[in-house]
């Protein structure tokens, strides 16, 4: 058998020092049924569970840092930016909103503060069910609540008979997305499944463009494509 494939994740934590960092992970359990014979539970994940239950004070995993520069919030508090994940796709904008606490009480200390200097940031969340999924929760409304987090929208799909996404949160506010991204020159970073997730918020940003900007679908689909080459819509994916 080849050697199992390393499995990346994302970093949920931001620190001073570097030297720790949080990982979020789903546990997917899957059923016996068609050609399973038995429940499994994915390997990666399962191991993970495995050693977060287990009874040993500790237990080594190979671990290396993959870099990927680009995905990382801007280090100037100016520049305003949107963040759009689906269930742990929030884990790293968790690190983003706790690095720029870490600036905005740098500039405290300093006593430069000048709100009206500081960009917005808005995230827009996803997930079945709040009491379930809404993983960082307390976190995520404390920052909204000390303005660290400018604007806070939720999607739950589960919760009711309304299903909703956060493509739909972005089509509700399309006009105000794309005064973000066009008047503001928004950053925008989405994380959470490639599959159906990422090309749905894609589909969405592209009929928000060409609804509210004037654009034509071909000018709104160019002008993602041209955010992407200038780092200014930034993905991290998983399949």
């Amino acid at each position: 058998m080849p050697a199992q494939q390393a499995r990346p994740y994302s970093i949920a934590s931001w620190s001073e020092s570097a030297h720790e960092y949080d990982i979020a992970f789903s546990m997917v359990d899957i059923p016996q049924g068609n050609v399973r014979r038995f429940p499994r539970k994915g390997i990666s994940t399962g191991l993970l569970q495995s050693l977060c239950e287990s009874d040993e004070k500790s237990s080594e995993l190979l671990l290396y840092k993959r870099h990927k520069k680009a995905f990382a919030p801007p280090t100037c508090l100016k520049r305003p930016y949107i963040m759009i994940g689906a269930g742990t796709g929030v884990a790293p904008f968790r690190g983003f909103l706790q690095h720029r606490e870490h600036l905005i009480n740098e500039k405290k200390k300093a006593e430069s503060v000048d709100l009206s200097d500081i960009g917005s940031t808005w995230l827009i969340f996803g997930c079945r069910d709040r009491k379930l999924d809404f993983i960082y929760q307390d976190e995520i409304e404390n920052f909204n609540h000390s303005n660290i987090l400018s604007k806070l929208d939720c999607a739950f799909s589960r919760e009711n008979e309304e299903i909703k996404y956060v493509q739909d949160v972005i089509k509700a506010n399309s006009k105000e997305v794309v005064k973000f991204l066009i008047d503001n020159c928004a950053l925008l970073y989405v994380c959470g499944d490639e599959l159906t997730m990422a090309k749905d918020v894609q589909e969405s940003i592209v009929q928000a463009l060409a609804n509210e900007a004037n654009l034509t679908e071909p000018e709104a689909r160019k002008k993602i494509a041209d955010m992407r080459l200038n780092d200014e819509y930034l993905q991290d994916l998983w399949g």
